[in-house]
């Protein structure tokens, strides 16, 4: 299936002059070694010349607050007796050549010839942008981790002053670790740029607090199951779930499960081939969301609504919408969520090429300015492409199946 796909999506690009030449086909969810994405997937990349590893630009935002930029690579070495987390301070490229000659047989500290496929650059790829005009105005913080776990990623939550007079730096680095993950260990170096004039005397004025945090899904949020599909867009700092499951009567029903990160309580969206409420103290109105004829229902006379229901025709299928939690949370959240319920669209149980393309976004591992996707009646998937114009190789194509579901990648030379 996935050799036809890729050959009649290849020959489209061919078309467009578009030459694309796969080596490997891996599937998504063997591989061991998942780790940060090489770059924004929509950033254009230059030519010819390796992915820049992810940065994160966070500006000062108060007096001890200090502005940096951040990156992330993966050097695994495990060591046993060593003891994390490791700082060094860098104050010149001979420095950093130094911790390289000093740490390379310990560390995986080398260049990667193929990011694209790897996830992130190696080391020394990494090191590149650091010269001599760098250091004229900045020094680097090396932080080297240790996770028990290779799918643990991580974020710089913030590079504070410790004390008044300027003379110690705190770093607090967050551990986000999936709900399911691999059991492999991992070493990671991160890369801390503090803002200009950021300065301390040695490494032991230096403290990093790592934390735990939880995991955080945005985008588009899909689920399909007996010919209805339902889809949300999820923004930043809420979090989602799809899951797929037996209903009552043995047919296959789906749900989407959306809250605020951190916050107890869901809203859980489910398409079903039933529907039915009932209960003594219900009262149903008839509304509008996301410009489909609901019912909204509301027990015992509460201000917060239960539950909606979206009936597709004359069948007795369709959409339910349940309040499960959502008391808790501020009146900001909850407007939130009913904005998010908005972004409703309900389809005939496979996605849209939009909501494909999408989909496959969470897949993608290389820089690319173009999407082309082609769906597969046969086979039921939509298979997206994602590359560069005017870049021979590198390209990415990615299948999405009529459940929603990332199944393949292929990577390109």
């Amino acid at each position: 299936m996935r050799g036809k796909t890729a050959a009649i999506l290849l020959g489209c690009l061919a078309a467009a002059a578009m030459a694309v030449v796969f080596a490997v086909v891996i599937p998504r969810m063997a591989r061991a070694n998942a780790t940060q994405p090489t770059a924004e997937p929509n950033e254009p990349a230059v030519s010819g010349q390796p992915a820049a590893p992810i940065g994160t630009q966070l500006p000062a935002d108060g007096t001890d607050a200090v502005g940096f930029v951040a990156q992330y690579i993966r050097t695994d070495g495990y060591h046993d007796g060593a003891k994390y987390p490791q700082v060094t301070i860098i104050r010149s490229a001979e420095e950093l050549n130094a911790y390289y000659e000093a740490n390379r047989g310990l560390y995986s500290l080398e260049r990667r010839e193929n990011p694209g496929s790897d996830f992130t650059v190696g080391f020394l790829d990494a090191c590149d942008k650091y010269d001599e005009a760098y250091f004229r105005s900045r020094i680097l913080l090396l932080v080297l981790l240790e996770e028990g776990s290779g799918s643990v990623r991580h974020r710089v939550a913030g590079v504070t002053w410790g004390d008044e007079k300027h003379e110690t730096l705190h770093v607090e680095i967050e551990a986000i670790t999936p709900e399911a993950g691999i059991c492999d260990m991992a070493e990671w170096h991160i890369f801390i740029e503090p803002e200009p004039g950021a300065d301390v005397a040695d490494e032991s004025c230096v403290t990093v607090d790592r934390r735990s945090a939880e995991e955080t899904r945005s985008g588009l949020a899909f689920c399909a199951a007996d010919g209805v599909s339902a889809a949300l867009r999820i923004p930043e700092g809420w979090t989602f779930d799809v899951d797929r499951y037996e209903d009552s009567d043995s047919s296959i029903a789906c749900s989407i499960a959306f809250r605020p990160a951190g916050r107890e309580g869901r809203i859980l969206l489910s398409c079903s081939r039933f529907l039915g409420v009932c209960g003594t103290g219900l009262k149903q109105e008839k509304v509008t969301l996301a410009g489909y004829e609901a019912w909204k229902g509301t027990y015992d006379g509460k201000k917060l609504w239960d539950f909606f229901t979206i009936q597709l025709g004359e069948a007795l299928k369709g959409v339910a919408i349940w309040n499960e939690g959502m008391s808790g949370w501020s009146r900001a959240e909850c407007e939130t969520a009913m904005e998010i319920l908005e972004t409703l669209a309900i389809g005939d149980g496979r996605p849209t090429e939009e909501q494909a393309v999408e989909i496959a976004k969470s897949a993608v591992t290389v820089p690319y300015d173009y999407t082309r996707a082609l769906y597969n009646e046969q086979e039921g998937v939509w298979t997206v492409a994602f590359g560069r114009k005017d870049y021979a190789g590198g390209d990415q194509l990615v299948t999405v199946n009529d459940a929603g579901e990332v199944v393949d990648s292929v990577w390109g030379e």
